[in-house]
């Protein structure tokens, strides 16, 4: 029995957001006849996810938000990890502070919100992540948070996510998600604790895992997973510390072809 584990943007999609779905539906059909499983692992929540695969069935779980939201293939949440709301507002206000320039959106289990005006470049490129997003003073909102994905306009952002670790220590980790972006959560919130949960939930391990990832947060999983794949296409930090890379990039089904193989 395996466990396919793959991040979405920049490695199961191609570069326009698509996959071959005549090629995963197949993949998918031989996969509920072995007994296995895949598990979409993304920075993205729920409804984007599940609507990426409104076109193919089989046994599909989901690991959101970076690990703060697992759902399992009946569609049962069966995890979620909050911020607490005075701890992501203090974040909010010391970004807002520090880094003036920086988009912020804040992932409820609800709702998602920005702090850029609705007729904004980055609010519009944000409605493709987040169908539901909505432009209002983030001081108003009174939910805990799943995630705080914060981006920067042309910008390396190893910087940022250095002085945010260095501001609030231990209170949230804090993850390079592509895109000039980085995800704040609660700390021991990863890709990686949400496909172990799942794993758990089907008495399996990680030596039944294969996980495939392009990015700073995929690091974890690609770790601790029997065969751990980086994208060809994959950023160079991550290319630096994974050893199996795909021959293929994203654009030409890379995560399919070994998954294919494998099946």
């Amino acid at each position: 029995m395996t466990v396919f584990a793959s991040d979405m943007d920049g490695t199961f999609l191609n570069d326009q957001g698509n996959f071959d779905a005549l090629l995963v539906q197949r993949l998918l059909a031989q996969m509920k006849i072995n007994g296995d499983h895949l598990v979409v692992a993304s920075s993205n929540h729920y409804e984007h996810l599940r609507q990426l695969f409104a076109n193919v069935t089989g046994p599909i779980s989901y690991v959101c938000d970076n690990g703060a939201h697992v759902v399992n293939e009946t569609g049962q949440t069966i995890y979620q990890a909050s911020i607490p709301l005075s701890l992501w507002q203090s974040v909010v206000e010391w970004l807002v502070t520090t880094y003036p320039q920086a988009a912020i959106i804040v992932v409820t289990a609800t709702q998602t919100y920005s702090n850029q005006p609705a007729d904004s470049e980055c609010f519009v490129a944000a409605r493709y992540f987040y169908a539901d997003l909505q432009a209002i003073d983030l001081s108003t909102i009174d939910q805990p948070a799943y995630k705080l994905d914060v981006t920067w306009p042309q910008a390396d952002v190893t910087e940022y996510k250095q002085a945010i670790l260095n501001q609030f220590g231990d209170q949230v980790e804090a993850v390079m998600s592509g895109m000039n972006g980085i995800d704040i959560m609660l700390p021991g919130v990863s890709k990686l604790t949400g496909i172990q949960r799942l794993l758990t939930s089907w008495q399996l391990t990680e030596e039944q895992l294969v996980a495939f990832g392009d990015n700073d947060n995929d690091y974890a999983m690609l770790q601790a997973a029997q065969q751990g794949w980086a994208m060809k296409n994959a950023a160079a930090n991550l290319l630096a510390r994974i050893s199996q890379v795909t021959p293929l990039d994203n654009n030409h089904s890379g995560v399919q072809q070994i998954m294919q193989q494998l099946l």
